[in-house]
């Protein structure tokens, strides 16, 4: 194994299959996260709008104590006095351009010591109610329905496009994945060839130098095979690179870190591809030719089957 693999492979991989994949999309992908905090601020600004129609209920209260003792017109007099003062208030805009303004008020005085001339005199109690009910209309755009509910109208629309906008990203992404987890599943057993051929590389060359050795081929074999195995760790290091790419974009649709090797642990077989009708129905080809073989049917177990022929091609790519 090369350096750059060691340096890849120092990490322990981690194995993810297909359904886990999927759900740590949904769960951590950024572009979908992006997506779900815009619908929910659409959702809040939808409120906010129709916020403008509900009722408002405003209400108060107020206690002013005093003692006032005081010298007028040749007459001193003592007062000690409280007021408890309530207010309520209701109010509403309606969609139609009317609004309403309901209030009722009240006061009561209370009169607890009064002295005129040093001789106390008897309290006295003094309630005051006042209520006041107020409609107006707008007039020209304000009675009709679109002009008064414009920003609810606005608001519903950005909610429905800030959804449609989250269920294609959610779309999206999980084709990306299933895309991506596919070319990392290939591209591990691209990997798995290539290292076998340099083995296979490797003894060969080992096999040859000892018949050259004995003189029972031509010193041309021994350039052969150094040709062979210089190809076949080429191809290795390709293999090295495309699987580290295919790794780091998984993770990085995963929301994982970077650099963190992935292995795609559901087999092709394993994994639904929604064509079970299709399969029932015979699975044939557009153009009506043979049945194409399906997704579901494991491969040879042959030291070429990793790589991609047409058929498994075609699945991979369906994915």
């Amino acid at each position: 194994m090369t350096l750059f693999a060691l340096l890849m492979f120092s990490t322990p991989a981690q194995a993810l299959s297909y359904d886990e994949a999927l759900r740590l999309a949904e769960q951590n992908n950024p572009d979908l996260q992006v997506a779900a905090a815009q619908r929910d601020a659409a959702k809040g600004g939808l409120l906010a709008a129709q916020a403008s129609w509900d009722p408002m209920l405003n209400a108060g209260v107020n206690r002013p104590v005093s003692t006032d003792q005081n010298f007028a017109n040749g007459f001193t007099y003592k007062l000690s006095s409280s007021t408890v003062a309530w207010n309520v208030g209701l109010s509403q805009m309606m969609p139609t351009g009317t609004s309403w303004d309901l209030a009722v008020s009240g006061a009561e005085t209370s009169i607890d010591d009064l002295e005129i001339f040093g001789t106390e005199a008897e309290g006295f109690n003094n309630l005051r109610m006042s209520s006041n009910l107020s409609v107006s209309q707008q007039l020209l755009k304000g009675w009709r329905m679109s002009y008064n509910m414009r920003s609810v109208i606005s608001a519903e629309s950005n909610l429905s496009q800030a959804e449609a906008t989250l269920l294609q990203q959610r779309q999206t992404t999980l084709a990306n994945v299933a895309t991506q987890y596919w070319d990392l599943y290939a591209a591990g057993a691209t990997l798995t060839v290539a290292e076998e051929s340099v083995r296979v590389a490797k003894e060969e060359q080992r096999i040859v130098q000892a018949l050259l050795d004995v003189g029972k081929v031509a010193p041309v074999e021994r350039t052969r095979v150094d040709a062979a195995l210089a190809q076949a760790e080429i191809n290795l290091i390709d293999a090295e690179s495309a699987y580290a790419l295919a790794s780091d974009q998984l993770a990085l649709t995963l929301g994982l870190p970077l650099g963190m090797p992935i292995t795609a642990d559901t087999e092709p077989s394993d994994a639904p591809d929604g064509r079970a009708g299709a399969r029932q129905r015979g699975h044939r080809g557009r153009h009506g030719g043979e049945p194409r073989p399906s997704c579901h049917e494991s491969p040879p177990r042959t030291p070429s089957a990793a790589t991609k022929t047409p058929a498994t091609a075609s699945c991979l790519a369906s994915r």
